[in-house]
C-alpha cells in the first residue's frame, strides 16, 4: 500500500480515539476512506497485468491438475481419460496442462507417484511407533487404511485402475508392487515384533499379517460400493476383533474395542436435557504437577496446528513451532513434500532453526557446531567426523514427526496414534469448502507472546458466547442475537452469527457493515456470516468473508500460557476489501481484549475463599466438553481436591488402571 495510504489509515485511527469530538465527524471519515482507496488503484492496476506465474501458482496449478486426474479416472477410468476432461475439471486449458507435464504419461506418472508418497508418509508414521511399541505402530498401520485421505473412494478407484495396467507397465508396477512389498514387510515385522515381545508361541506372526493384510484389502474394496460410516465403523470393528482373537494380552477389550460414534469421530453432543454442570476443580488450574499431565498426556498425543501450507510454498521455505516443551520444524523438500522434524540436532540438541520462518537453501545447518542436514531431513554432513569414532551416521537423521495437511492447514503431531486431522475435522469440511482455504496467503502479522493465566481459562472463555452480549457490546451491536454456538462432536465445537442490517453507531463497526464486499464465491447464507470451530483442546478457527484466522492457547506452567496466532485470506488488491480487513482486525482485537479481562477476573475468583465451584449454562457447553475431554484423558481431574504434593502423577496413573 503506497505510503500516503497508510498514513491516512493512521489519521484515521487518530478520528476513532478522538470520536465525536471532531467536527464533521462523518464527513471526515468518508474523505479518509476515499482517499485511502484511491491512492491504491495504481497498486491495484499494477497487480491485475498479466505476469508470469511464480512457482507457489504453479505448485497450485500442478495440484489441481493431479487431483483432477484423480477425479477423472475415477469417474471415467483409465483408458478413457483425456486431457480435454482433465483440463475441463480443473478448469484449466490443455495447453496448461502441457505447460506442466509435457504429456499425458507425465501427467498419469506424476498422478501415481503423488498416491505413492500420501502412502509412504502414512507407512513411515507407523514405523517410527515400532520402536517404541509396536501394538500402537500396528494400531498406527490400521488407522491409516480408514485415514479420509488414503481411504477416498476415488483414489482407491485410482489405485486399482493402475494395477489393472500396471501388468502391461513396468513403471506402473515399480510403484504399485513397491506400494504392497511395503506394507507386507512392516506388517510381517510388527507382528514378529508383539508375538516376540508377548510371547505369543503358538502365534505364526505372517500368518496373522497376512490375514490382516487381507481384511485391510478387502475393507478398501468395500468402500467402492459403501463409503457411508456405518460401513466403516464395521470394517472398523473386524479389524479390531481380529487383533484382540490373536493378541489377547495385547489387545485388551477396555482398551481396544470403542463405542460406534466415537470410531468414527462422530461422538454425540451433551444431552439437551441432563448433563453434569460442573467444571473442573480450582487445583487442576493451579497445580504444577498438572500441568506436566497435561503436556505429556493432552497436548503431546494430539494434532496441533502449525500454520498454512503457503508460509512454506517453494523448497527450503520452513516453519517452527515452540510449545509444550517441545520444538518442531516443518520444511518443504526439494521434492516439493512438506516434512516435520524435531527441531532438535542430534548432536547437542541445539535448535537446527531458530527462526519462526524462513528459507534455508540447500540444507539445513545447525548454528552450535556445523551439523548439516539434507532438506528431507538425512545428515548430511558431520565437521571433523574422524574425531566421532565409529559413528553409525545412517541412524542420525533428524527426528521425524507425523504430518497432516488440511485444507491447506499444517497440522503436526509429537506422538500418539488415532484418527487423522481430517477425521477430528469432519463435521466442518462442507461447510469450509468454499472458503477456498488452500489457496489462502499470509495476511498481517504473526503473533505470539506469554500471557499470566492458565491456558483452559483462556479456553473456557473462547469456548462459549452466553458472554458476548455482556462481555463484547461491539461484537453483540454487530451481530445481536444471530450468534448461537453448538458441539458436534466430543471434540469439535461450531459458533455462527450474521452481521446485522441496522449499521453500528460505533464508527469502525458501523463502516465494516457499510464496506464489506459482497464476496462472490460464499454461499448467500455465509456472504455476512462469522463463522467459528473449535478444535479441542485449544485451538480456534474463525471464518469472515474477508479473511481467516487462528488462535490457540498452550500451557506453560500453572498461570501462565502460550497464545499464539495469525491470520490469512484470498489474495486480493480490491480496495474495499482491504479496508474491511483491517476494521474486522480492530473490532477483533478489542474482543480479545475483554476476553482477557473477563478470564483474569474468572481466574481470580476461582481462588477465592467464597468460591464454591461454576454452575455451567446450556450455553456454556462448550466448556463442558473441553472439561470432559481432560478428564477422559487424565482421570485425576476428576477429584474435587489435589492429591498429595509430589503424588498426582501416581494417582493419576492409578485412577487409569
Amino acid at each position: 500500500m503506497p505510503r500516503a495510504a497508510l498514513d491516512h489509515m493512521k489519521t484515521l485511527e487518530v478520528v476513532c480515539l478522538a470520536g465525536p469530538n471532531l467536527m464533521c465527524y462523518g464527513i471526515l471519515i468518508k474523505h479518509l476512506i476515499s482517499e485511502m482507496m484511491n491512492l491504491t488503484s495504481n497498486e491495484t492496476h499494477a497487480a491485475e497485468a498479466p505476469q508470469k506465474p511464480d512457482s507457489a501458482i504453479q505448485a497450485r496449478r500442478r495440484d489441481d491438475l493431479i487431483e483432477a486426474t484423480i477425479d477423472t479416472i475415477a469417474e471415467h477410468g483409465l483408458s478413457n481419460l483425456t486431457l480435454s476432461k482433465v483440463a475441463g475439471r480443473a478448469g484449466l486449458t490443455g495447453a496448461m496442462i502441457n505447460f506442466h507435464f509435457n504429456s499425458k504419461e507425465a501427467l498419469l506418472a506424476a498422478t501415481l507417484n503423488r498416491l505413492y508418497e500420501e502412502y509412504a508418509t502414512a507407512v513411515e508414521a507407523a514405523m517410527r511407533a515400532r520402536d517404541t511399541d509396536p501394538c500402537a505402530a500396528l494400531q498406527a498401520l490400521v488407522e491409516r487404511h480408514f485415514d479420509a485421505r488414503l481411504a477416498d473412494p476415488r483414489k482407491i478407484a485410482v489405485w486399482y485402475a493402475f494395477w489393472g495396467e500396471a501388468s502391461a507397465r513396468s513403471d506402473y508396477m515399480a510403484i504399485c508392487g513397491s506400494r504392497d512389498r511395503d506394507e507386507d514387510a512392516l506388517m510381517r515385522a510388527l507382528c514378529r515384533d508383539v508375538v516376540d515381545r508377548d510371547g505369543y508361541d503358538a502365534v505364526v506372526p505372517d500368518a496373522i499379517a497376512a490375514g490382516l493384510s487381507g481384511i485391510l484389502e478387502e475393507s478398501w474394496q468395500s468402500f467402492l460400493i459403501d463409503d457411508s460410516a456405518a460401513a466403516r465403523q464395521a470394517r472398523r470393528k473386524t479389524c479390531d476383533d481380529f487383533l484382540r482373537s490373536v493378541f489377547p494380552r495385547s489387545f485388551p477389550l477396555d482398551t481396544q474395542s470403542r463405542p460406534a460414534a466415537a470410531a468414527n469421530n462422530e461422538t454425540a453432543p451433551l444431552d439437551d436435557k441432563i448433563w453434569d454442570r460442573r467444571m473442573l476443580a480450582p487445583w487442576t488450574y493451579t497445580s504444577a504437577e498438572f500441568t506436566e499431565l497435561e503436556k505429556q498426556e493432552l497436548f503431546h498425543q494430539r494434532w496441533l496446528l502449525v500454520g498454512h501450507i503457503n508460509e512454506a510454498p517453494n523448497p527450503g521455505d520452513f516453519l517452527t513451532f515452540d510449545a509444550v516443551d517441545e520444538r518442531a520444524l516443518v520444511i518443504r523438500g526439494k521434492d516439493g513434500c512438506l516434512r516435520a522434524f524435531h527441531n532438535l540436532c542430534r548432536h547437542r540438541a541445539s535448535k537446527v532453526l531458530a527462526e519462526r520462518r524462513g528459507t534455508c537453501k540447500s540444507a539445513i545447518v545447525c548454528p552450535f557446531h556445523g551439523w548439516s542436514y539434507n532438506l528431507d531431513g538425512g545428515l548430511k554432513r558431520i565437521p571433523a567426523a574422524e574425531t566421532f569414532g565409529d559413528l553409525d551416521t545412517s541412524k542420525l537423521s533428524l527426528k521425524g514427526l507425523d504430518l497432516e495437511i488440511w485444507q491447506g492447514f499444517i497440522f503436526i503431531r509429537f506422538g500418539g496414534a488415532g484418527p487423522s486431522a481430517a477425521e477430528h475435522l469432519a463435521p466442518a469440511f462442507e461447510e469450509l469448502a468454499p472458503y477456498r482455504l488452500p489457496e489462502l496467503q499470509p495476511f498481517g502479522r504473526y503473533y505470539q507472546y506469554e500471557l499470566g493465566l492458565d491456558w483452559k481459562t483462556v479456553m473456557d472463555v473462547d469456548n462459549e458466547g452466553y458472554h458476548v452480549p455482556m462481555a463484547h457490546p461491539g461484537l453483540h451491536r454487530l451481530v445481536g442475537r444471530s450468534y448461537y454456538d453448538e458441539v458436534l462432536t466430543a471434540d469439535v465445537g461450531r459458533s455462527f452469527s450474521v452481521l446485522r442490517d441496522k449499521i453500528s453507531r460505533n464508527w469502525g463497526e458501523g463502516l465494516y457493515q457499510k464496506i464489506l464486499p459482497e464476496v462472490s464465491h460464499l454461499p448467500e447464507s455465509h456472504r455476512r456470516a462469522w463463522l467459528y470451530f473449535g478444535y479441542l483442546p485449544n485451538l480456534s478457527l474463525a471464518f469472515y468473508p474477508d479473511m481467516i484466522e487462528f488462535f490457540q492457547a498452550f500451557p506453560i506452567a500453572p498461570g501462565r500460557s502460550l497464545i499464539r496466532g495469525r491470520a490469512y485470506a484470498l489474495p486480493s488488491q480490491d480496495r474495499a476489501m482491504r479496508a474491511a480487513r483491517y476494521l474486522n482486525g480492530r473490532i477483533n482485537k478489542q474482543v480479545m481484549d475483554e476476553d482477557q479481562d473477563v478470564a483474569r477476573w474468572s481466574a481470580a475468583g476461582m481462588q477465592s475463599s467464597g468460591f464454591q465451584g461454576a454452575i455451567l449454562s446450556d450455553k456454556e457447553k462448550g466448556v463442558r466438553a473441553l472439561h470432559d475431554l481432560i478428564r477422559e484423558t487424565i482421570p485425576v481431574a476428576r477429584l474435587d481436591r489435589a492429591p498429595a504434593l509430589g503424588s498426582v502423577a501416581e494417582e493419576n496413573r492409578r485412577l487409569r488402571r
